[in-house]
């Protein structure tokens, strides 16, 4: 049987790994402005929380999972989710869930590939901690979408950020 990425689970990729400096990367969020990591490196630690396609299930309780923590998350991270969805479809998405987190589209699948979670139909589920300077610190392959707030927060809580 044959196992395609993006078609029913993560099967690891050449990529970005834990100690590795995160690929850099400019993508438009859900408005359309463009958003560069680099940019966004400093203040505090990073969350690169890829998931599937706007408006899902199960992209929706992963996505509400993190706005639900938003108040402990938001204190020590910039949380960033990023999908293959369009400006347009993300912006929607984000106003129906009154999500706080900046929405970046891959539409390309370039950052997908360069981060190793690309999928024909959609990126791998797996969500990246970065530090303040771009290091990447932990990774998350099996994330539960209805906790994965907890995840994160343990992830940053084990990397000491």
């Amino acid at each position: 049987m044959f196992k395609f990425p993006g078609l029913g689970g993560y099967h690891p990729q050449p990529g970005a790994r834990v100690g590795d400096v995160a690929p850099d990367f400019t993508l438009p969020d859900a408005g359309g402005k463009p958003v560069s990591l680099k940019e966004l490196l400093g203040e505090r630690p990073l969350v690169l929380a890829f998931f599937p396609r706007a408006n899902t299930p199960v992209c929706t309780a992963q996505m509400c999972s993190l706005r639900d923590a938003d108040s402990e998350l938001a204190r020590r991270a910039h949380v960033l989710g990023i999908s293959y969805s369009d400006p347009a479809t993300m912006r929607r998405f984000s106003d129906k869930l009154h999500l706080p987190m900046t929405l970046l589209c891959d539409t390309e699948k370039r950052v997908a590939r360069l981060y190793g979670v690309y999928g024909f139909l959609a990126p791998a589920r797996v969500t990246f901690i970065l530090d303040r300077q771009g290091v990447i610190r932990a990774v998350i392959e099996r994330v539960t979408a209805s906790s994965h707030a907890a995840q994160v927060l343990k992830a940053l809580d084990d990397a000491g950020l």
